[in-house]
């Protein structure tokens, strides 16, 4: 089988982040109209909580930026990888200001509350804010 050249690699791991950000994306919209935006609905929903509505956003955006950004890009592993890093210290940060009292009715899911409880057992509560 022959090897893909980072060109190649690149635009389909770009054409794969904005589909998969359009599908989240219209799952998030138009909720409980089939058996996929129900999937997303009770899978993406739980886990990821109120920053779902980033999820796809980023992931489009990122594709985007992929596919787009003119020159060589030797290091886009590294951003998505700190682009994740990113979101899900977001999502902690969520889950640390609802359990606050501070975000009302929001949430980081249960990613960000895995993670801000992790870290606070580290450290306090706003060791693991800052």
């Amino acid at each position: 089988m022959p090897r893909l050249s980072p060109d190649v690699t690149r635009s389909l791991v770009a054409v794969v982040l904005m589909v998969l950000g359009a599908v989240i994306l219209i799952g998030l919209v138009f909720q409980g109209r089939g058996a996929l935006t129900d999937w997303i609905l009770h899978v993406i929903a739980p886990w990821f909580g109120s920053g779902r509505w980033l999820l796809p956003l980023i992931l489009i955006g990122l594709g985007v930026w992929l596919e787009r950004a003119g020159g060589v890009r030797a290091g886009w592993p590294r951003t998505l990888i700190g682009s994740a890093v990113a979101y899900v210290a977001a999502l902690a940060l969520i889950a640390l200001l609802a359990d606050a009292g501070v975000l009302d009715g929001r949430s980081g899911g249960d990613i960000g509350r895995w993670l801000g409880t992790f870290v606070s057992g580290l450290v306090s509560s706003l060791g693991a804010f800052v």
